[in-house]
């Protein structure tokens, strides 16, 4: 079983509504919801980018502002 369908198993399994209103929309219109769908996903990615490009710039921050400490210090 690939990735995709294990998932949609586990949704099943666990959110039976859930997996429902998937099919029901699914027949519905796929296309749409697809788009839909693919919409979502890629809004999760840059979520997930952006909070990484944050977090590494934090990093840097806090290893800039030691640096600074450092250098005062002498």
């Amino acid at each position: 079983m690939n990735t995709e369908a294990y998932n949609f198993w586990l949704v099943k399994a666990l959110y039976p509504e859930v997996s429902k209103t998937i099919a029901k929309k699914l027949k519905e219109d796929p296309n749409a919801f697809i788009e839909q769908a693919q919409q979502q996903m890629d809004k999760q990615d840059a979520i997930i980018a952006a909070q990484a490009q944050a977090e590494q710039a934090d990093k840097e921050q806090k290893a800039a502002k030691e640096k600074l400490e450092q250098v005062k210090l002498k």
